[in-house]
């Protein structure tokens, strides 16, 4: 009787699912409930994922597009000029005496080079190669002046070959030289930029 005590008291005790649970019960449709929430986090993943590199593609173009826009509209130096430090450079691929390398310069706003600081110096040599280009240098009465009027002191750079009909100065591998200002020679214009 003890036995049939015992048989009664599991049997009132609520069975897990698959005990004997009939189809459409509660055991069953619980299997079926989980599964729908895997799938449904499943896709929402996808959907987040999805989204996202859709906006990171989109910001990448976006970003690409505005740089492009930003370049047209505001380089700082005219096409074909290099930039740097709020300077224009532009090295001459023809070659022209001296007053007419000046006059290029000055009608592009812009003067012949004047190397004055090392920062210049270094600047030019590391885009100017092997050619040797006309700078703002003429030799005057008073003496050798950078074309804004301001007096040549060689701290920066030594002048050679100065002599009687050797009124311009071009720069070279080297440094400075003078030679005829009739001579026909690339040159190197400077602006500040824009």
């Amino acid at each position: 009787m003890a036995e049939a005590g015992a048989l009664q008291s599991c049997e009132l005790l609520p069975r897990p699912c698959g005990g004997g649970a009939a189809r459409g019960g509660l055991c069953s449709s619980l299997g079926l409930w989980k599964g729908l929430t895997l799938l449904l986090l499943a896709a929402v993943l996808v959907l987040v994922l999805v989204l996202a590199l859709a906006l990171a593609q989109r910001g990448a173009v976006t970003e690409t597009a505005a740089a492009t826009v930003m370049t047209e509209r505001c380089r700082p130096c005219p096409e074909d000029w290099i930039w740097y430090r709020n300077q224009c450079y532009y090295f001459s691929k023809e070659m022209q005496n001296w007053n007419s390398s000046w006059k290029f310069c000055w009608s592009h706003n812009a003067t012949l080079a004047m190397i004055k600081e090392k920062s210049a110096l270094d600047t030019i040599y590391s885009n100017k190669g092997e050619e040797n280009y006309w700078i703002g240098l003429r030799k005057e009465p008073e003496g050798w002046r950078w074309v804004d009027g301001s007096p040549f002191i060689n701290d920066t750079i030594s002048l050679e070959k100065e002599g009687q009909n050797m009124a311009c100065a071009y720069l070279n591998m080297l440094g400075l030289a003078a030679i005829d200002c009739m001579s026909l020679r690339p040159w190197i214009c400077v602006r500040k930029s824009t």
